[in-house]
């Protein structure tokens, strides 16, 4: 059950050309996409990689910086424009400082006896989208001691129950107490009017604007099954996501500085090379592409990484509001998840034992073939860098084919 997002339910018609793209840490992937009856048709690809100076020091990234680099992209997917062609937008966001949490919020009714009517209960609904949304400003302050304005991106209501019974929708029953579970996602306002400013600077429609790692959150919930339970790692390039599904239930994500960059930086720094030098290295690592030495040497570097990594990684968890059982699967996503040695570090004694009391643990690469629901005409969506910009374009369908008139249980408008 969503809010409404979208004012204009027709915006993405079928066969209409969509560009999604995955803002993240270091660059924005792009995907062309057609979304058909029959599911997602990827038809090209891009990814642009922030020039100097593309993110300032408060992590806000500088549209003007990158604007060019995008328009460049664009034209080659879209050789006719997107004014002419009426292309549309959907847009993720990674990495960039976004959060969000799961909150309970129970009311209660004066007149319990009486049915409840679709404008009480849209009344309702909004008090406790409002609580829900002071207690995740509050909880997104303390976590980034930021003074600057917060802006809700995604907003969920994920169960209702009425006098201890789930329901679809109360309207029309009679009760005297409603408990909400609201999912809301928060990112710092600059951060999302420069994002936006990108798109709207290419003459692209934004039909939807969302995080990143909750697309990713809700595409494993399709993919798993409703009773799903996980912790999904979106590993960047300078930092990750950390999100967590319990019971079919999105709990929330946490994104902190660490990612792909980190284990580059320790290379850089034992060989004595530059960033680039480094970095080619460890693509080289990854790839077995190195001599025996070589190969020994830097294993030893990012076996060392990966338990400082999966440290901060524990840590975070142990701080996740709500989480008392850590689930027993363990899903990798990014380009960072590519780097040999973070899946094998999960699969060992001593993280088996952090997070799953001695169980045996589940971790998976999740790589775009585990995804259901639409046909890659570039063939070159092959890796787990590929996923989180997967996610945001497959979490979109639901803009395109809404039955009924969708009305209030829309999506939630962004921007107008």
């Amino acid at each position: 059950m969503f809010f409404q997002r979208n004012k204009n339910k027709e915006a993405i018609k079928p066969g209409k050309p969509v560009l999604v793209f995955d803002f993240g840490s270091e660059s924005v992937k792009i995907l062309h996409c057609n979304y058909l009856q029959e599911g997602l048709e990827v038809l090209g690809g891009k990814k642009v990689k922030y020039p100097a100076g593309a993110i300032d020091s408060e992590g806000t990234v500088r549209s003007e910086t990158i604007q060019a680099a995008l328009g460049e992209a664009v034209r080659e997917l879209i050789p006719e424009g997107p004014r002419k062609t009426g292309t549309a937008a959907v847009v993720g966001i990674g990495g960039l400082g976004i959060e969000g949490y799961t909150s309970q919020i129970t009311y209660r009714r004066a007149m319990p006896k009486r049915p409840i009517e679709n404008g009480e209960f849209k009344s309702m609904v909004k008090r406790v989208q409002e609580r829900a949304g002071q207690i995740m400003s509050k909880m997104v302050a303390w976590e980034t001691a930021s003074g600057q304005e917060m802006t809700v991106v995604n907003s969920e209501v994920l169960e209702i129950t009425l006098d201890g019974y789930s329901v679809a929708s109360p309207v029309g029953s009679t009760g005297e107490k409603l408990t909400f579970l609201v999912y809301n996602a928060y990112i710092k306002s600059p951060q999302l009017k420069s994002i936006a400013a990108c798109a709207h600077n290419l003459d692209l429609e934004i039909i939807s604007i969302s995080s990143t790692i909750y697309a990713l959150l809700r595409t494993a919930l399709e993919e798993y099954g409703r009773h799903f339970s996980a912790l999904v790692l979106d590993i960047g390039a300078k930092t990750s996501d950390v999100g967590v599904i319990n019971g079919g239930r999105i709990l929330g994500h946490i994104n902190f500085d660490a990612g792909g960059s980190t284990f580059t930086e320790s290379i850089a720094e034992e060989f004595h090379k530059d960033y680039a030098e480094a970095e080619r290295l460890k693509l080289s690592f990854a790839g077995a592409k190195l001599d025996e030495g070589q190969m020994k040497e830097i294993r030893e570097i990012i076996t060392s990484d990966c338990k400082v990594y999966l440290s901060g990684v524990e840590l975070v968890l142990k701080e996740f509001p709500g989480l008392q059982n850590l689930p027993k699967t363990v899903l990798v996503a990014g380009g960072g998840g590519l780097l040999p040695g973070i899946v094998p570090y999960l699969q060992s004694e001593r993280w088996q034992a952090a997070l799953s009391d001695n169980e045996t643990l589940r971790v998976e690469a999740l790589v775009p073939g585990h995804l259901k629901g639409f046909a890659d005409a570039t063939r070159k969506l092959n890796s787990s860098a590929d996923v989180p910009v997967l996610a945001v374009a497959l979490d979109a369908r639901d803009l395109v084919w809404q039955s009924g008139e969708g009305g209030f249980w829309g999506k939630f408008q962004i921007y107008k």
